[in-house]
């Protein structure tokens, strides 16, 4: 099949219909919420009803391993940035294009979307929806700095945190988030706070909430 004016093979056996599946999309900037999202969005539906994940920063983190180097921000950063530059600026969403495709689960969430070229393979598909996740620096700062997910995030300084916030990669996020999400997320406040928008983005928002009572 053709995918962003690439050939992938096409996928047969137990993958579901890219047509009948919800893709959600997640966009936001780092420390937003978009994993914890996921994570209360999966809680929230039966067992039994399975919820796939494809994150944007898969395929950099895993070339960096491949490549023996630090999972940092910078050197995510950096790659997504060589990558487009070398690939074509679709080159990451198509990858994610694909394995959203391969997915056998009817739910898939799109993570991490940054570039035009993200919004425009959520698109594709049929059943689909974004939703953008938000919060001041000053409260993804605390987070990431809490969390540790990247290698040296415990010590990253202000200066350098606003300084990555500056990044190719950071910088169309907020405006893509508020010209193209289905549902906005201010992520403010207490876990509690979240969970009860995380579900009120279920109910309110057609597409899934149209979707759900079907599958």
């Amino acid at each position: 099949m053709w995918v962003c004016g690439r050939m992938f093979p096409a996928h047969h056996g137990d993958t579901v219909s890219s047509s009948s599946k919800l893709v959600i999309g997640l966009i936001g900037p780092q420390g937003a919420g978009k994993d914890t999202f996921f994570d209360i969005f999966k809680r929230l539906l039966p067992e039994n009803l399975g919820v796939a994940q494809v994150r944007t920063s898969d395929v950099l983190r895993e070339t960096l391993s491949l490549w023996g180097q630090d999972l940092t921000r910078d050197n995510l950063q950096s790659l997504a940035i060589y990558m487009k530059e070398m690939c074509g600026p679709d080159i990451i969403a198509c990858i994610a294009h694909e394995r959203i495709e391969r997915a056998p689960e009817k739910i898939v969430f799109l993570n991490g979307l940054r570039w035009e070229a993200d919004i425009i393979t959520l698109s594709s598909f049929p059943r689909h929806a974004l939703v953008y996740i938000t919060a001041a620096p000053t409260f993804r700062f605390r987070r990431m700095k809490a969390r540790r997910e990247k290698v040296g995030e415990e010590f990253m300084s202000w200066e350098e945190f606003m300084t990555q916030e500056q990044r190719p990669t950071e910088t169309l996020i907020s405006d893509l988030g508020k010209t193209y999400a289905d549902a906005v997320i201010i992520n403010e406040g207490s876990l509690s706070d979240f969970k009860e928008r995380t579900h009120n983005v279920i109910v309110r928002t057609p597409i899934i909430s149209n979707t759900l009572r079907f599958i």
